[in-house]
């Protein structure tokens, strides 16, 4: 039989397409037709033989209504398309057939199933962006609306368990309340004793729920209804009791003992919107603004004339009708108007491209991406709110325009940067919507607005019994007195200022500027100038270097002249000198000349000398003269015989007998003998030439007898000089010839070997040296022959030095005889100190200023910029009225419009005034601080404003920011990423950060610490904080673990929770805090609302019989006592937290692994908000152990935190930190200079997520990790037993020594290393001898405190710690020589201070206050430059400081290197002054960091120390003002005592006590 099925028609649902039950021989489907409609079932022609008919109507080919279906579907689990399909005729029938055994009775319809009908083909087409949206506000509309429970208030006025019915109430009470006079005791209301019970009970309840949900929503949801109209609806159903009129009452307790209860009535009057809308549907118009205006009576408010007109209507509705009633409620619809807003105008929710991208569209996120402009530079100076780095940056990028999600550390709080931030922007003439769904952030935010001076431009929609009237007054004042506020008269940088902040920037950059050619700056040339000079041994050349040389030396080219002289001193050129080989200062520069000198020296020592020895005899004692004793005598000597030989030749030997000068007169001539006075006869002169001719040997007469006489007067002249005795007679020996070659080959050797000896001692005047000291000479040379070796090395090396210029170093290093290991020490001192002094004759800006000037400037810039900061409000209200003035200009009437019915009517609706008057309400006051809640209720659809800043984005869901983003040009989210919601929804900063730019805050105004805060931090996906080191020693966050802590399965839930042992463990502990710590705020935290609300209830029974303890509970205190559950946990912040982990073992010791919200998706959220509450200590309390969880069965992040955590406050590694990073997890001790405490800045960092394992590798490492925990026990069992080392105790004060702290690090020392120590410190012998004694006794004192610090220590699990890694700092030199001179004064020092990238370069304390650092110490170096802001430099890094409790100090560069000396006794002088004004103040803080702060008034940013020109009479006003809000009653006497003590004033003069005594006077005179 055949079955005919009609199609379904195809109208945004598919219908099932045609498809043949049999199949082909093959058993494969048909394939569709490529680009076209799939071919339809084949005809049952193989059925026929069955017995089946073939179809009449089934085609063989596809009709023309398919020809357009898509050829095959795409996978269902495609995402993002949506199936759609043409719609086809309803006449278009499709058979379906199905072969059946047996007969086929006509009757009798075959069977078919469902999956036999072959489905029809559909479109998969992409969704659209319109598509995608609505779907998502779909989504969000229901998860708005499906946290709503029970019946409202608008419906139902008296539903619910607790309703306050005041419709009988007393006439004089009533009509008090109505009138909205002030407040009216509910007493006044209910006058009968058992009734006003009830009612009180009622009251209390309904103002529970009013405050939590103010305070968790940010709504005023407790409200009168006035009026009952009552009616049936038209689908039938129970009738509604709905309220005519609504109006905001706030009900507050009142009376010591909080017993009876005030009403505060609201002047806003509503229409019910539900009784409308009922009206409106049946054809009923109601004017509700014409229907309020008629309340206003003669005595204030009225509702009869409402009531009387919705009477007259008759019965326009089912059973309408309207009575008397006045029932107080909660209106618990805000997800009403929120999901109203939703379903208005998709379209304009479709073009908002952050509300497209939330949604998924691709499209949307990508232009979200390509959006994000680049941020908008802000100068310093044009800048309203003094913000740190961070904050600035983050401020340029809402500049810039782009969607923001800013993630802040956990548990920090920055409601300060969402009021910077709206001042900002308010001065540029934006508007900012700032929402918050915490009544206690919006109070905040108004209290910081108004402390500021802005709070004229906050319009606050806070909470509040009196919002309305408020919010009308505060518009009408803004309109009123628009064009009245006057900007300041210098809205720029005051000159003073900018001169200043010109003086501190350019003193700094010309220290840290890079000069060329050199490469390097000033503060590099002093900074390797004091590494130097801390060297031991330290270098000492006082060489300077030439420019040209130094220019040669720069960078890496300065390691080849070190090279060089290094190898000079191995060779030996600095420590060879005369004195050590005769060889020193030859020139001989290569092998070949000092083996040519040897083969000299030998052979002038073997041969030519004696040959020498034997000339000289020959020519001298064997002819009877003299022995010529040097080469240049022996030379001499020869040409004298030369001469006598030659006179000999020509005379007779009797000649040199003969009367010569008579002879020589008589040959001579007559003009000769008048020119030498010689008178001779003619006789004699004739008879004289006669005897001189006979005196000439025949054969060699002379032609001029004259003169051969004259040269043999001239021989016989020598040759008795020479004589040994007068009897010599001349005569010319016969070796003369061979003499005279000895005497030519000495002379030759000798000159040659003088030019390789040239340089030398024995290389000079050889030829007239002794001949005896000439062969000594060449002895000593022969000697000393092995120096030839390595003198041409030395040679070149020196000659090559000397050419670079490096001559005068050369000879300073020789004549100290610097070895080679500190060769490069003394270069690298003189091309250092070279550069500095051509750096400062280049940049005379760098000795401009000593430490103490720029000090004042630093000082005065501080003092100039508060004063500058404290004009910004007026600079930001000029903006916003000028804004205002300009738009009121543009729309005039409605201006005038809006002020007279401001003015006429108090009762009218925020949001009837923000539709009616939205071109210049949303000028008038530029920012609005609303819940978000509130937002569609008070803004009409549209974005009125410029920027919403979402203030707690970490918790509000996404479905309700919508309505505030949709109002507002740009979105800025805040939050933490890890505050828990306690909702399953997705949250609002989640989603930012999948799409928008992401902007950390990394600065949390907490101190820093290593405890649960760190353990929340690893898990965050911000990157590391920066938390300023706190001074004391922080107190540690505790375990505290409950024995038997078993009980049953608690009803309805899956797990073991409140166990009898832990309420009482958790009670005795808040109990022993209120006993012990009355004066730090408390509160328990838990993970359950539940467990919070068994907690309570026993601590307060407790309390109820402890009468003394009942202050510490009293819940108007600033910060009361508080049980909250993790859910609400993210609302308070206390000194001290108490976290309850609340679950516990079943009565036979098994653990259920299910953890209420840890086993959640937002588990890990959970437990980090209840751990990172405190400011100070958080005390864990738990029933289970690490051991008792299972990690197979833990499956959510919070369970596995939850191990991590119990496994972290008993000392373990974290899970979540790699095995590398285990050391990293404990606190280490503290050390001394140049030690890094606290872990890395990058450990955050390292902390990455684990990655998923199996059950296997999860069993092999919890086995590995129970081994190694048994092996850490045997050997922390064994090492109990010995003695423990000084200050391996975590806390443990360092031990003293003899050395200062930086000769105890890994420094080489040489033999001499103390004496030049001494030198390097500049201390005199004397005073190191006189400090011996004192570093005695010192180290009696240190060993007492350490083991005062170790016995504190023993309460806590102490971890072996690995040996911090030593930060090389740039400044490390300079400061590691003032902590030096610092510990010679007995200070006690550390450096690089800090668990975070926030460190103090030195930080400083007394020896008489152990276990607490007193200053902190910071310098100009790299930190100091890197930071682009002069504010952030020299003032708000000092004010953190001080916020801290750090007493601040600023030591310069160029004050540490030219006065080391006058720094250190300043910076001592500094921490006794410190110490000084805290013992006056009485030291009021613990070691758990807290303070009480004993001064009404802040501390003044006074700078101490300074000479008395430096400090204003406003300085002594504020310094004795500051003294005296103590309250302490003082002498004059005293008080001028602490004025000087503050100002650091140790001596008095006349002017200091005139100074002092009228700030004095002035002060009384104004009391």
């Amino acid at each position: 039989m055949w079955k005919k099925r009609r199609a379904r028609k195809l109208t945004g649902r598919s219908a099932p397409s045609a498809r043949s039950d049999g199949q082909s021989s093959s058993g494969s489907a048909p394939a569709p037709a490529e680009g076209g409609a799939p071919h339809r079932a084949e005809s049952p022609a193989s059925s026929i033989s069955a017995g089946t008919p073939a179809s009449p109507a089934s085609p063989a080919s596809p009709s023309p209504t398919d020809s357009g279906t898509a050829a095959s579907p795409p996978s269902p689990a495609e995402p993002g398309t949506r199936r759609a399909v043409p719609a086809r005729p309803e006449a278009d029938v499709e058979y379906a057939v199905r072969h059946r055994s047996g007969p086929a009775l006509p009757h009798i319809a075959p069977e078919q199933e469902e999956d036999d009908v072959p489905p029809r083909l559909r479109h998969f087409a992409p969704l659209s962006r319109a598509d995608r949206v609505g779907d998502a506000l779909d989504r969000w509309s229901l998860e708005i609306t499906g946290t709503t429970r029970g019946p409202s208030f608008l419906t139902h006025m008296r539903a619910g368990d607790h309703v306050l019915d005041l419709s009988h109430s007393h006439p004089s009470g009533l009509a008090q309340l109505l009138a909205g006079r002030g407040p009216t005791r509910l007493s006044s209301l209910v006058r009968e004793v058992g009734a006003l019970a009830d009612a009180r009970a009622h009251a209390r309840a309904i103002r529970e729920t009013a405050e939590r949900q103010a305070e968790e929503i940010g709504l005023t949801t407790c409200h009168l209804g006035i009026g009952e109209a009552t009616w049936v609806p038209v689908e039938g159903g129970r009738p509604l009791h709905a309220p005519v009129l609504v109006r905001p009452i706030t009900l507050r307790l009142r009376g010591n003992a909080r017993e009876d209860v005030d009403l505060d009535l609201d002047a806003t009057v509503e229409l019910n919107p539900v009784l409308l809308r009922a009206l409106r549907e049946s054809g009923v118009a109601v004017d509700s603004r014409a229907l309020l205006a008629t309340t206003d009576g003669p005595y204030g408010f009225d509702p009869n004339p409402v009531l009387d007109a919705f009477r007259a209507l008759g019965e326009p509705l089912p059973g309408f009708r309207v009575s008397h009633a006045l029932v107080v409620g909660n209106l618990m619809d805000a997800a009403g108007p929120l999901a109203e807003d939703l379903a208005a105008d998709r379209a304009e929710w479709t073009d908002h491209d952050l509300v497209a991208a939330l949604a998924g569209d691709p499209e949307a996120q990508k232009a979200l991406v390509a959006a994000d402009s680049q941020p908008v530079p802000v100068p310093e100076d044009e800048l309203v709110a003094a913000v740190d780095p961070d904050r600035h940056e983050v401020l340029e990028h809402v500049l810039g325009g782009a969607h923001l999600a800013l993630t802040t550390p956990p548990g920090a709080e920055v409601l300060d940067l969402v009021v910077d931030l709206a001042a900002e922007l308010n001065s540029r003439g934006r508007t900012v919507l700032i929402v918050s769904q915490r009544r206690r952030h919006l109070s905040r935010l108004v209290a910081d607005a108004e402390a500021r001076g802005l709070g004229d431009l906050l319009f606050d929609l806070s909470p509040d019994p009196s919002l309305q009237r408020n919010a009308s007054a505060a518009l009408l004042q803004s309109l009123r007195g628009a064009g009245s506020v006057l900007a300041p008269v210098e809205p720029e940088e005051p000159e003073e200022l900018a001169a200043a902040r010109e003086t501190l920037t350019g003193h700094v950059e010309a220290m840290h500027r890079i000069q060329e050619p050199w490469g390097v700056s000033a503060h590099d040339a002093m900074s390797e100038l004091a590494r130097l000079t801390r060297m031991r041994p330290m270098p000492r050349t006082t060489v300077k270097l030439p420019a040209e040389v130094a220019a040669r030396m720069i960078g890496s080219a300065r390691a080849d002249f070190v090279r060089a002289l290094q190898e000079s001193a191995e060779v030996g050129l600095l420590s060879i000198g005369p004195e050590d080989t005769t060889w020193f200062g030859a020139s001989i520069s290569s092998d070949t000349q000092a083996q040519r000198a040897l083969a000299l020296v030998e052979h002038l020592r073997d041969t030519l000398l004696p040959a020498v020895r034997e000339a000289i005899a020959a020519t001298g004692s064997e002819l009877g003269l003299e022995d010529a004793r040097t080469l240049e005598e022996l030379a001499g000597r020869i040409r004298v015989l030369e001469r006598v030989r030659q006179v000999l030749a020509v005379f007779h030997v009797d000649v040199f007998d003969a009367q010569l000068e008579d002879m020589i007169a008589a040959t001579g001539t007559k003009q000769w003998r008048l020119e030498h006075g010689v008178e001779l006869g003619w006789r004699t002169r004739r008879a004289l030439r006669r005897r001189a001719a006979s005196l000439q040997r025949p054969a060699s007469l002379s032609p001029d007898l004259h003169a051969a006489l004259q040269d043999v007067q001239t021989v016989r002249d020598r040759w008795r000089r020479a004589a040994a005795s007068p009897d010599a007679v001349p005569a010319a020996p016969s070796a003369l010839a061979q003499a005279h070659r000895a005497a030519e080959s000495l002379e030759t050797a000798l000159d040659e070997l003088a030019v390789l000896l040239e340089g030398t001692p024995e290389g000079t005047d050889l030829p007239v040296t002794d001949v005896d000291a000439l062969a000594d000479r060449l002895e000593r040379l022969h000697a000393d022959r092995d120096d030839l070796e390595d003198l041409p090395r030395r040679t070149t090396l020196e000659r090559r030095l000397r050419f670079d210029g490096l001559g005068e170093l050369l000879e300073d290093l020789r004549e100290r005889g610097v070895r080679a290991s500190s060769v490069e020490s003394e270069l690298e001192l003189s091309w250092w100190s070279s550069v500095l002094e051509l750096i400062a004759a280049a940049e005379p800006t760098i000795s401009q200023y000593d430490g103490a000037s720029l000090s004042q400037v630093a000082d005065r810039f501080r003092r100039l910029d508060i004063e500058h900061l404290s004009t910004a409000p007026q600079r930001v209200r000029a903006a916003a009225d000028a804004a205002l003035v300009e738009t009121m200009k543009a729309f005039p009437d409605t201006s005038r419009a809006a002020i007279a019915e401001l003015a006429r009517s108090a009762t009218i609706s925020v949001r009837d005034l923000a539709a009616k008057y939205e071109d210049i309400l949303f000028q008038a006051r530029p920012t609005w601080l609303a819940s978000p809640y509130l937002v569609p209720q008070i803004v009409p659809r549209g974005r009125h404003f410029d920027v919403v800043i979402v203030a707690d984005g970490g918790r509000l869901p996404t479905a309700a920011a919508l309505s505030a983003i949709g109002r507002a040009r740009q979105t800025v989210v805040i939050g933490d990423p890890l505050e828990y919601a306690g909702h399953d929804g997705p949250v609002l900063l989640d989603d930012m950060l999948r799409i928008a730019a992401h902007r950390p805050l990394r600065r949390d105004t907490r101190p820093a610490t290593e405890g649960l805060r760190a353990f929340a931090q690893r898990r965050s996906p911000m990157p590391a904080i920066l938390a300023v080191p706190s001074p004391f020693g922080i107190e540690p966050d505790r375990l505290v673990l409950v024995e038997n802590g078993r009980g049953p399965v608690t009803a309805g839930s899956e797990y073991v929770e409140s166990t009898e042992a832990e309420l009482r463990r958790v009670t005795d502990l808040v109990i022993e805090h209120a006993r012990t710590r009355p004066e730090r705020s408390l509160a328990v935290l838990t993970l359950t609302a539940e467990h919070a609300r068994r907690v309570m209830e026993r601590v307060m029974s407790t309390v109820s019989v402890v009468p003394e303890l009942r202050s510490f509970f009293d819940a108007s205190a600033r910060e009361f006592f508080a049980v909250l559950p993790a859910s609400q946990a993210t609302g308070i912040v206390r000194d001290d937290v108490i976290v309850s982990i609340g679950f516990g073992k079943t009565p036979h010791g098994r653990l259920l692994h299910r953890f209420g919200p840890l086993s959640g998706p937002d588990g890990r959220k959970a437990l980090a908000s209840v751990i990172t509450r405190a400011r100070g200590r958080t005390s864990v309390v738990s029933s289970i152990t690490s051991e008792d969880l299972d990690p197979v069965r833990l499956r959510t992040d919070g369970a596995r935190d939850l191990r991590s955590l119990l496994r972290v406050l008993r000392g373990l590694p974290d899970d979540m930190v790699e095995a590398a990073g285990d050391a990293e997890q404990a606190e280490p001790g503290r050390t001394w200079v140049g030690a890094s405490r606290g872990g890395s800045a990058a450990d955050a960092d390292d902390a990455q997520e684990p990655r998923q394992l199996t059950d296997e590798e999860l069993d092999a490492q919890i086995e590995a990790a129970l081994a190694s925990e048994d092996t850490d026990d045997d050997t922390d069992d064994a090492e109990d037993t010995a003695t423990p080392e000084p200050g391996s105790a975590e806390g443990a004060e360092p031990e003293e020594s003899d050395e200062p702290p930086t000769e105890r690090a890994d420094e080489p020392h040489d033999e001499d290393g103390s004496e030049d120590a001494g030198e390097a410190a500049g201390t005199p012998d004397d005073a190191e001898a006189a400090e011996a004694g004192d570093d005695a006794d010192a180290g009696d004192d240190a060993e007492a405190d350490a083991a005062e610090s170790g016995d504190a220590a023993e309460s806590e699990p102490v971890q072996d710690v690995a040996a911090p890694v030593r930060r090389v700092l740039e400044t490390d030199a300079l400061l590691g020589d003032l902590a030096d001179r610092l510990w010679r004064l007995g200070v006690n020092v550390e450096a690089d201070f800090g668990l975070t990238e926030d460190r103090i370069e030195l930080v400083l304390g007394h020896k008489d206050l152990p276990g607490r650092f007193l200053v902190a110490v910071d310098t100009d170096g790299d930190r100091y430059v890197s930071t682009r802001s002069q504010r952030e430099r020299d003032r708000l890094r000092a004010e953190r400081l001080e916020a801290g409790g750090w007493a601040t100090e600023r030591v310069w560069s160029w004050a540490m290197f030219i006065d080391p000396e006058g720094e250190a006794e300043r910076i001592r002088r500094s921490v006794d002054r410190t110490l000084a004004q805290l013992r006056a103040d009485g030291d009021r803080t613990t070691s758990q960091g807290a303070a009480t702060v004993r001064h009404r008034l802040p501390r003044p940013q006074i700078v101490a120390g300074h000479p008395l020109s430096f400090y204003a009479s406003e300085d002594f006003d504020q310094v004795v003002e500051y003294i005296c809000s103590d309250g302490r009653a003082r002498l004059e006497d005293q008080l001028a005592a602490e004025v000087r003590g503050f100002l650091g004033f140790e001596q008095r003069s006349v002017l200091l006590d005139v100074s002092v005594s009228s700030a004095i006077r002035r002060f009384q005179e104004r009391q």
